[in-house]
């Protein structure tokens, strides 16, 4: 497994990844695997989820954007609800595909 971050750093050759997405332009803070194992949400620095699709890694395939600060934590409820905690003290209670906000948790 290669660190994409440091792809052609550390005398570790680009021929030697086999998968790098686009530039995201947000740092990436959390992940989980949704879907049974089609989706995986990142929750990033700007408060967006970005969803990819499993084995396309260039661009993401959906992003939801919601929270007012960034994405810290994910935790799977199932496999279409997340619980999200974001930096702003709020734990929300988010659907995936259809992308829905259920409400607001609680604080933490």
């Amino acid at each position: 497994a290669y660190d994409l971050r440091m792809a052609g750093q550390h005398n570790q050759p680009l021929e030697k990844i086999a998968r790098r997405s686009d530039d995201q332009e947000d740092e990436l803070l959390s992940i989980q695997i949704m879907k049974n194992g089609r989706k995986v949400v990142c929750g990033s620095g700007e408060g967006v989820l970005s969803i990819f699709s499993w084995g396309t890694w260039g661009d993401v395939s959906d992003r939801f954007p919601g929270h007012p600060a960034s994405v810290d934590a994910l935790l799977p409820v199932d496999q279409e609800t997340l619980l999200t905690g974001s930096s702003d003290g709020l734990i929300r209670v988010v659907q995936i595909h259809p992308n829905k906000l259920l409400g607001v948790l609680g604080d933490h």
